[in-house]
């Protein structure tokens, strides 16, 4: 195989690997809400994560509130719009 087939097969293993992933986008309320994804920290208010398709795991948390956790799955090339809302005390 030469080089630029090789570059080629490389190209079109990647495209078919980035269509296979998946999108989570985090709308939390309140939006200074802290967010982790299977068990790793996210941040608070992420942008747009790839993940791979199956079942994943979101916890929100928020000071004084209550967490909210979600169970969810992802089909591959989906994108999905999660927003979480935790319950705070009044």
């Amino acid at each position: 195989m030469n080089q630029a087939a090789a570059a080629d097969a490389r190209t079109a293993a990647k495209a078919r690997r980035e269509a296979e992933q998946a999108v989570l986008v985090i709308g939390p309320d309140p939006p200074d809400t802290v967010i982790y994804l299977d068990g790793q920290f996210i941040g608070i208010r992420p942008d747009p994560i790839d993940l791979p398709p199956g079942d994943h795991f979101l916890r929100a948390t928020y000071a004084n509130c209550e967490p909210v956790e979600l169970r969810f799955r992802l089909a591959p090339g989906e994108q999905k719009l999660l927003t979480p809302t935790v319950k705070c005390p009044q």
